[in-house]
């Protein structure tokens, strides 16, 4: 939705402040689409392991 407002002459700024992102990302995601297509901003959620000491492993409580 984002690029299609800008595609309507929306600011890129416009829109970050509209959905509460920096407009550096939504110019990145502009980028990344002209340069690789839609297929570019398929949303992939990447997770790290939670790293632990080994004295604290298995001592988490809630």
């Amino acid at each position: 939705m984002a690029l299609y407002r800008i595609c309507k002459n929306e600011s890129a700024e416009a829109v970050a402040h509209s959905i509460g992102r920096d407009p550096r990302s939504v110019r990145a995601w502009l980028k990344k689409y002209n340069k690789f297509g839609p297929e570019a901003l398929h949303y992939s959620l990447t997770i790290k392991p939670l790293l632990y000491k080994k004295q604290q492993n298995g001592s988490i409580s809630s």
